[in-house]
């Protein structure tokens, strides 16, 4: 049965205080009386097969390795493949109104949260930041020209997009109406988001801050295809201004020829960042961050090169605490280890991804299971740390988003 009250609660959201990329307020004050969806409905696959075309046949967004990347990834072959496994048991639905609230630092994470919340047979309010990207806005064309159509135009109802600032009370009055709420952004992002209270059968995911890792055998790196591992680390790090969570941070060497190897890494990395910009600011930013980490450990050393674009702050012991010393766009610390185990303190709550190259995953995912570690979600080939999945941070989204009727 529909919920009442939604509707009137929404009915003071208007387009003098929206900004609608997609959809509008009419649409927006109506969305507590739609119907859910069954998750990986027909018609939303070939929805996202039609705009994963739309966005392929655009030559301007080759240039945007992530809008390709997401382009691929809700192709109906694809999706189909993944939904298996949620199809054909007990029925599955969504929750109902799902309110995203995504990150201004990665563009493309609106139409991840919003394929998400599809995916998962729910109606959508995608909320972004005043940033402006160009990625943002084809794909919001794309998806209006869409639902133009006559055989999506059913769809409307199950999405709006919309741009505001930082406004509380519009914040308030979108979690009290949601059934399920989705925040992308840093602790404090969240921590000020929480002070909106969303009905109690609501539920919420929250994707906080974390950082990731890098391990790398130089034995076996020396005897691979160095350009193509460079272009990799290029796409996990530089590609993202390694603001994504799963960009590696730090760089663990193992193996007897790590100077050799390193040599090498970071030679051919510097090839990849030939046309990488980067700001005075950022570069301020690298410095300031080093000499905060050297005044607390005197023993760290700072290398860069071309100009600042790649910072490497050698490290002589590793600590919990070293990563919260981060920085972006180029900002690397990098160890030497013995063995597996002295990545230890890097492996706390926080931590997202290890990645790598040459190192067995075996002995990587024996070695966290016998410690018990409480952070590592992922475990990752170099290269593929921006992959999309339908689980992220250890959860199952499209599980989560949905309801299950047991019979």
């Amino acid at each position: 049965m529909p919920r009442s009250g939604g509707a009137a609660i929404l009915m003071q959201l208007g387009d003098k205080t929206l900004h609608f990329l997609v959809g509008n307020s009419d649409i927006l004050n109506r969305m507590a009386e739609v119907k859910c969806l069954e998750v990986f409905n027909d018609d939303i696959l070939l929805f996202l097969d039609e705009l994963s075309s739309l966005l392929l046949q655009d030559r301007s967004l080759r240039k945007y390795s992530d809008v390709v990347s997401f382009a691929f990834w809700i192709r109906k072959r694809n999706l189909e493949s993944l939904g298996k496994k949620y199809k054909g048991g007990q029925l599955k639905l969504g929750r109902g109104i799902a309110f995203h609230i995504t990150p201004s630092n990665i563009p493309i994470q609106f139409a991840v949260s919003l394929v998400y919340g599809l995916l998962s047979g729910n109606i959508n309010i995608i909320r972004i930041s005043d940033r402006q990207f160009e990625e943002v806005d084809v794909i919001c064309q794309s998806v209006n020209q869409l639902l133009s159509k006559q055989k999506f135009s059913h769809l409307r109802e199950y999405m709006c997009i919309v741009r505001y600032g930082h406004n509380a009370e519009l914040t308030r009055q979108l979690s009290s109406i949601c059934d399920a709420r989705i925040v992308w952004g840093g602790n404090a992002t969240i921590d000020s988001i929480r002070r909106f209270i969303i009905p109690p059968r609501a539920v919420e995911l929250c994707f906080a801050d974390r950082d990731s890792i890098c391990l790398i055998d130089a034995d076996q790196y020396l005897a691979a295809d160095h350009e193509t591992l460079a272009r990799d680390f290029y796409n996990d790090t530089f590609y993202v201004d390694q603001n994504a969570c799963s960009s590696p941070r730090i760089v663990v060497w193992f193996g007897k020829r790590v100077s050799d190897a390193k040599k090498i890494f970071w030679d051919m990395l510097s090839k990849e960042v030939k046309n990488y910009e980067i700001s005075p600011i950022a570069g301020s930013e690298k410095l300031l961050r080093f000499c905060v980490l050297a005044a607390k450990d005197r023993e760290v050393s700072y290398t860069a090169s071309d100009g600042v674009k790649i910072v490497r702050v050698e490290i002589k012991h590793l600590s919990e605490w070293l990563l919260d010393h981060k920085a972006g766009m180029g900002y690397f610390f990098e160890y030497t280890a013995n063995n597996l185990e002295e990545i230890l303190p890097l492996l706390r709550k926080s931590c997202q991804t290890v990645s790598y190259y040459g190192v067995s995953v075996e002995d990587i995912k024996a070695m966290i299971g016998k410690y018990g570690v409480r952070g590592v979600d992922r475990i990752v080939p170099m290269g593929h740390t921006q992959e999309l999945s339908l689980k992220w941070d250890g959860v199952d989204i499209v599980e989560t988003l949905s309801r299950t009727i047991y019979d």
